[in-house]
C-alpha cells in the first residue's frame, strides 16, 4: 500500500472534529476520544488503511488541494508518528452449533489459531472443528468421545490437539448439581481428527489446559493441577490446586495458575514450579476481587491477568460490578500496573508475539493496547456491525479471541446479545493484520480530523 508507484495516499478519518488553519511543521494531535477509522485513497478508490489511536502524533507538512471526498476538499500533507495497523477481515463459515437443547441456552466457544496461523480450531459439544484461516472455509468436523468439551490447545508443531471437558451443571430447584465424567474429560487427537486417545485420571474434569512450549508436556487443571507426558499421557505431577486458567512460562520452568479456595469465594494467582509443583510466588486478590484469566508475556518477565469485582445484593449474590486488566513483574519486584478498567467483563486477552501489545475483546469490539502504558493503539470493528456507531454501542459482543504466534492474524468469536432470547446470531471473525512501523510515515489527512496539540 506504500508502493513507490502509488503517488497519493489520503487518510480519511470518518469522525470529524473542527477544522484548523494550516500550521506548517507544527505537531498536532488527533483528539477523538476513540480510535478513528482511516482510509488510504488513490483517486476515487478508497480502502481502509488503519485505525489511528487517540492522541496519535501528526506533523503537518503542507496544505493539499484538488482531492475531494464527501464534499470536502481541504487536506493536509502530514507525517504520522504512532504504531498503526492495517487489516483485512473475513468470517468463518459453517459455525458450530453451541445451543444446549435441554436448557435452551447457548455456550461460549473459543477459537484457537494453529502455531503457524494457517488453521483455526475449536471443540464444542458436537465435536472438533477446523477451518482454513485465510479463506474461512471449514476443513474438518469430527465428533469427539469427550464429555462436555470446553477447552483445547494446539501442540507447538501443530500436529495434535488436546481437548478438555468433563463438566455439566444441572439446576435442581435453587441448587447447582455438577455432573462429572473423569474418564471422558481429556482427549489427545491428531489435528486431522484421527487417532483420538482418551487420557484417564483427571478427577473433577478439566477447566483449563495448556501445552508446554517445547511440546513435551501438557498441564491441566480442574480440582487438581496435573502435568502429563504429551506422548503417552502419563501423569508426571499432581498437585491439589483447584483452578480454571493456567499458563506456562516461556522457558517451561513455571506455571501461572489462578487458584480458587474450597469455598469458591477467594482466589489467588500463584506461580508454581512445573517439575515439583512447589510455590514460587503468589499474588493475592483484594476483598471482593477475583482473578479470572492469566497469560505470560513472551519475554517471560511479565504476567498479564484480569480481575473482576463483585458485590452482594439481595437476590443476586456475587453480582459483577467491573473488571480490570493488569500487568505484573513476574516475581513481584515491581508493583502491578492496571492498564484498563471497565464496567463489563474482560473474558480473555492475548499478547502480540513481540510483547509490545495486548489484544482483548471489550463491549463492542476488539482493541489493541500498548502493553507498556495501556494506550489504545487500534480498534477492530466486527463485520456484522453496519456502522461504527452501532459497533461502539455494543450491540455485538465478541467473547473470546486468539492472536497467532506469527503476529499477523487475530481471530475472535462472539454473538449478538439482543438475539439471546431467540435464535442467536453468532459469528467468528478473522483479521489479517499489517503493522505500520513506528516513526514518521508520510500520508495525507483530512483537516476535520486535526485538533490542537
Amino acid at each position: 500500500m506504500y508502493s513507490r508507484h502509488l503517488s497519493l495516499l489520503i487518510l480519511l478519518l470518518a469522525f470529524g472534529l473542527s477544522s484548523i488553519p494550516l500550521a506548517a511543521q507544527e505537531t498536532m494531535l488527533v483528539t477523538a476520544d476513540e480510535s478513528a477509522p482511516a482510509f488510504a485513497c488513490a483517486g476515487e478508490d478508497c480502502q481502509r488503511l488503519t485505525w489511528l489511536p487517540p492522541g496519535a502524533g501528526v506533523t503537518i507538512i503542507a496544505e493539499v488541494e484538488g482531492q475531494e471526498i464527501e464534499g470536502s476538499a481541504l487536506w493536509y500533507e502530514v507525517s504520522l508518528d504512532c504504531p498503526c495497523f492495517n487489516y483485512e477481515r473475513h468470517s468463518l463459515e459453517d459455525l458450530p452449533d453451541t445451543k444446549d437443547p435441554e436448557k435452551n441456552i447457548w455456550h461460549l466457544w473459543q477459537p484457537y489459531l494453529s502455531p503457524d496461523g494457517t488453521r483455526i480450531a475449536t471443540v464444542t459439544r458436537d465435536g472438533l472443528h477446523v477451518w482454513d484461516a485465510a479463506s474461512g472455509k471449514r476443513l474438518l468436523h469430527e465428533p469427539l468421545d469427550l464429555f462436555q468439551p470446553s477447552s483445547m490447545a494446539w501442540a507447538p508443531d501443530g500436529s495434535r490437539i488436546v481437548a478438555g471437558g468433563g463438566f455439566r451443571i444441572n439446576h435442581e430447584g435453587d441448587e447447582h448439581v455438577s455432573q462429572v465424567e473423569p474418564e471422558r474429560s481429556l482427549l489427545l487427537i491428531n489435528a486431522d481428527g484421527s487417532s483420538p486417545q482418551l487420557l484417564s485420571g483427571q478427577a473433577g474434569g478439566v477447566w483449563g489446559l495448556a501445552w508446554s512450549h517445547d511440546g513435551t508436556r501438557i498441564a491441566t487443571v480442574g480440582e487438581t493441577l496435573r502435568i502429563l507426558d504429551a506422548q503417552q499421557g502419563d501423569t508426571l505431577l499432581s498437585v491439589e490446586a483447584q483452578g480454571m486458567h493456567l499458563a506456562w512460562s516461556p522457558d517451561d520452568r513455571n506455571i501461572a495458575l489462578i487458584e480458587s479456595g474450597a469455598d469458591q469465594e477467594t482466589s489467588v494467582l500463584r506461580l508454581r514450579d512445573a517439575v515439583d509443583g512447589g510455590l514460587v510466588a503468589s499474588i493475592e486478590a483484594d476483598t471482593d476481587t477475583h482473578f479470572y484469566f492469566v497469560s505470560w508475556a513472551p519475554d517471560g518477565g511479565r504476567l498479564a491477568y484480569t480481575t473482576y469485582t463483585t458485590v452482594e445484593r439481595e437476590g443476586n449474590s456475587g453480582l459483577v460490578t467491573g473488571s480490570a486488566l493488569h500487568v505484573q513483574d513476574t516475581f513481584g519486584q515491581l508493583p502491578s500496573q492496571t492498564l484498563l478498567t471497565t464496567s463489563g467483563w474482560i473474558l480473555g486477552f492475548d499478547w502480540s508475539p513481540d510483547g509490545r501489545f495486548l489484544v482483548l475483546p471489550l463491549r463492542g469490539g476488539i482493541h489493541l493496547l500498548d502493553a507498556g502504558d495501556g494506550r489504545r493503539v487500534a480498534s477492530l470493528a466486527p463485520e456484522t456491525a453496519p456502522n461504527y456507531g452501532q459497533w461502539q454501542e455494543g450491540r455485538f459482543m465478541l467473547d473470546s479471541l486468539d492472536w497467532s504466534s506469527d503476529g499477523w492474524r487475530v481471530v475472535a468469536a462472539g454473538s449478538d446479545p439482543a438475539q439471546m432470547l431467540g435464535e442467536m446470531q453468532s459469528a467468528a471473525l478473522v483479521w489479517d493484520l499489517t503493522h505500520i512501523p513506528d516513526g514518521q510515515t508520510r500520508a495525507f489527512i483530512h483537516s476535520s480530523q486535526l485538533g490542537s496539540a
